[in-house]
C-alpha cells in the first residue's frame, strides 16, 4: 500500500460512491462507520 497518496488517489480509494452510500441508509451511526471501513479497506 502506498505511503504517499495524491488527492485523486485518496478520492478514488476512500470516498464512498452513491451506490455505496445507498447501502448505508437506515443503518445506525456506529454500524455505518464499521461498514464504511470494511467496504473501503477490504
Amino acid at each position: 500500500m502506498p505511503q504517499i497518496w495524491t488527492d485523486n488517489e485518496l478520492r478514488v480509494h476512500w470516498v464512498l460512491r452513491d451506490a455505496e452510500l445507498a447501502l448505508l441508509r437506515g443503518v445506525s451511526e456506529h454500524r455505518r462507520l464499521t461498514l464504511c471501513v470494511y467496504r473501503k479497506y477490504f
